[in-house]
């Protein structure tokens, strides 16, 4: 363009004369226009070159182009379809000749690393070829360096277009972690519901990094990412981020409580607006990458400076006395304290006086030392440093008993007893690491006897048994039960069994079953919906739902362990104990579940008399037998359990119970949910925007926060705890920053 002026001049210059016009750049010696079609093409170039004659700026026509489908620009190739490495690249890379040395294999990989962004595990492909960069080790060009050499170019030269960043697409970080290293990648969701690679990025852990928790790991991969991508992501609103780690995501979440290492690694991240998300290391991609990592340079800044910080928060967090000063200060602000004193001093009570409230009881007993008001020879403490003083007591979370007999030696305020009882009751990890739950069981509900046989069944799968499940299903009228062993247990497998069976008995209203996958599918879902049936899910992880079925196949269990301590065929033992059961009575009907079903009496190998005749029994006195027999089970399973009914109401925090623990791990998890409605014993609960369904008993009613009396502030002086979010939290400075070589920008300073 016939400039000379230095570059930085000329940057700014012309930013500032093609500034507000949409799809034009200036980027170094070039200006590109780009639009989605040709019409918004010639507009824009039209707009371009009207700006440049206002300018009085002159173009070189032999140096410029139109309307290009493809650009070769920064050694890339720019199409429709995404980001190609340029046709010259891929040529010098592909025409490198087989390296002598190591020199020559430092070069070469110098060269690949340009194209790294295109390739999701080029750290894997070029191991062999590293190992001869190290430093004392002995050139030896084999099999394997000759296969990596072939088979990088061959990649390189077949690598896929990686997609343009759309600041309006649905944005994924996918990262992972492996004890070596850490990969992740930037991709996007397309308009088409398909997900495609933006970049890719990897580095190796140091030896110090290496020794972290796999948990710390996982969090430093999320870190590398967001700093890797940054430029990508910062203000471009909430985004996702996928790990196959799955603390992450309540250890990045609002209110969480990290250690002091992932705290220090989500502070880096605080502009950034994201959702950890998980999702399982087999369909992680990045997983390749952490566990093929790309070298680091041995000065880690970053390291140092999380290390920096873990001290600083230990410090930081050691619990510190009161001090008679801090009490003496916070005495002279406190309106009760000042009226006490004054009253003292004059000894006149002013019983109308309200900041006195609490204390005429115990004038008698009040006295003053130094400023300081006494009760006996307890220090009374101001309204300011209760909450303060709670902490203290509470270290270590011991009960209300010892944490109220650590208090009442030493200090003394109005309501004592009950500021402990609120401040432990609000103490979720006290909460969570105590099994009581109220109630420990609910009231027994049995469901009302259906109109006719085969109209409600139940289904449940057991075992498995040698290899096998087995697929029970009852009916609750008659309570007739069907066994089919099934060698797969996919929702194909089981309709294809449920299709048989409904040719047999005929179709039924209402299906009940527990959320197991095959039944949650919503291949079986449409199945049922098909054969004009209800499908009805129990309440996650309480099979009393579905007492029918499960109560047969406690009968069916034992008749199988029967059969294999005597060394039977349990499946010729099966049929046994279902001949049987069909033609016995039932406790709760009255009739063999078989006559009840079919309307006549079975014949059995045990003589008779009657062969196949019609039974005699309506269903008023079948319903009527069936209900007294169900209020006798509900009175004893009540008594025996002392059941009573829960308290807990849309809006209560609670806090759901773990299934899989182990010995060390709470009962309960650390983080609250939020009851959003109920429908007698289950509850569907929602935190952020994540939503699940518990019965009563699986969860834990949280007490309500002690709440901010009037002149009675429960927080102490100064900065409190921190209960906002980690990304919105102020950064640190309480340690000096060491000097940084980060390759990605520092975004403290920006």
């Amino acid at each position: 363009m016939g400039y000379t002026s230095a570059s930085e001049i000329l940057q700014r210059v012309m930013s500032s004369v093609l500034s507000g016009l949409p799809g034009v750049r200036w980027v170094h010696d070039d200006i590109l226009v780009y639009a989605k079609n040709i019409e918004e093409h010639n507009q824009r170039l039209r707009d371009c070159l009207a700006r440049l004659k206002a300018s009085n700026i002159t173009l070189n026509p032999k140096k410029c182009r139109f309307a290009q489908r493809e650009v070769d620009f920064l050694a890339m190739r720019l199409s429709a379809v995404g980001i190609h490495p340029s046709t010259e690249k891929v040529a010098a890379i592909n025409s490198f000749k087989r390296p002598t040395n190591a020199t020559e294999v430092r070069s070469f990989l110098g060269l690949v690393t340009f194209v790294a962004r295109f390739i999701s595990n080029l750290s894997d492909r070029a191991r062999p070829l590293r190992e001869l960069t190290r430093q004392a080790a002995e050139w030896t060009w084999g099999e394997q360096q000759e296969a990596a050499f072939k088979d990088i170019k061959q990649t390189i030269a077949s690598s896929e277009a990686l997609a343009f960043f759309n600041i309006k697409l649905p944005t994924q970080l996918i990262v992972d972690a492996s004890p070596t290293g850490v990969g992740a990648i930037l991709a996007q969701v397309q308009p088409d519901g398909s997900t495609r690679p933006v970049a890719y990025a990897s580095r190796s852990l140091s030896p110090t990094e290496q020794r972290y928790s796999q948990t710390e790991r996982e969090a430093l991969a999320v870190k590398y990412g967001g700093l890797k991508f940054h430029h990508y992501l910062s203000g471009g609103g909430n985004f996702k981020v996928i790990t196959d780690h799955k603390p992450l995501v309540s250890l990045f979440s609002p209110g969480s409580r990290p250690p002091p290492r992932i705290e220090r690694m989500a502070l880096r991240l605080q502009d950034l607006v994201f959702q950890v998300v998980y999702q399982p290391g087999a369909g992680n991609p990045s997983d390749v990458l952490s566990r093929q990592p790309l070298p680091m340079p041995p000065n880690n800044v970053g390291e140092q400076a999380d290390a920096i910080y873990v001290a600083t928060a230990v410090r930081a967090a050691t619990p510190v006395s009161i001090s008679l000063t801090i009490i003496k200060a916070a005495s002279d602000q406190d309106s009760t304290v000042q009226a006490a004193l004054h009253a003292i001093r004059g000894n006149q009570w002013d019983k109308s006086d309200t900041s006195l409230q609490g204390l005429h009881g115990v004038a008698h007993e009040l006295s003053e030392l130094d400023g300081l008001l006494l009760c006996r020879s307890q220090l009374y403490m101001p309204t300011a440093l209760r909450y303060r003083c709670l902490q203290l007591a509470h270290q270590g979370h011991q009960g209300v008993r010892k944490t109220l007999d650590r208090l009442q030696p030493k200090v003394w305020w109005p309501g004592m007893r009950a500021s402990v009882e609120a401040h432990v009751a609000a103490c979720i990890s006290c909460q969570a690491c105590t099994r009581e739950t109220a109630p420990k069981s609910t009231p027994l509900k049995p469901t009302e006897l259906p109109e006719g046989p085969w109209l409600e069944l139940g289904l449940d799968f057991l075992g498995p048994v040698s290899g096998k499940s087995l697929l029970v299903c009852t009916d609750h009228f008659s309570r007739f039960p069907l066994v089919e062993v099934m060698p797969s247990t996919t929702a194909s497998a089981v309709t294809k069994v449920l299709r048989r069976w409904f040719s047999i008995f005929g179709q039924p209203t209402k299906v009940t079953t527990d959320n197991g996958p095959p039944f949650a599918s919503a291949e079986f879902s449409s199945f049922l919906a098909d054969q004009g049936a209800r499908h009805h899910r129990t309440t996650p992880l309480y099979p009393q739902a579905n007492g029918a079925t499960e109560r047969c196949n406690q009968g069916l269990n034992k008749a199988i362990r029967a059969a294999v301590l005597e060394g039977r065929d349990w499946t010729l033992a099966l049929d046994e104990y279902l001949a049987a059961y069909r033609r016995t009575p039932h406790c709760a009907t009255g009739v063999a579940p078989a006559s009840l079903l079919f309307g006549r009496q079975i014949n059995d190998v045990i003589p008779s008399l009657q062969h196949s005749q019609p039974i005699d029994a309506t269903r008023a006195a079948i319903a009527d037998r069936d209900r007294q027999a169900k209020e006798e089970m509900k009175r004893l399973a009540d008594q025996r359990s002392r059941a009573a009914d829960h308290a807990i109401r849309p809006g209560d925090r609670v806090l759901r119970r773990l299934q899989s623990r182990q010995k060390t791990d709470a009962f309960y998890e650390p983080v609250p949910w939020t009851v959003a409605e109920v429908q007698g014993d289950s509850l569907l609960m929602q935190r952020d925007e994540v939503v699940c369904r518990r019965h009563a008993t699986q969860v834990k009613r949280l007490s309500e926060q002690p709440k901010q009396s009037e002149g009675q502030p429960l927080q102490p002086p100064g900065p409190p705890e921190p209960t906002e979010p980690i990304a919105a939290r102020p950064h640190p400075r309480q340690a000096k920053d060491p000097e940084r070589n980060y390759k990605e920008p520092d975004l403290r300073r920006s």
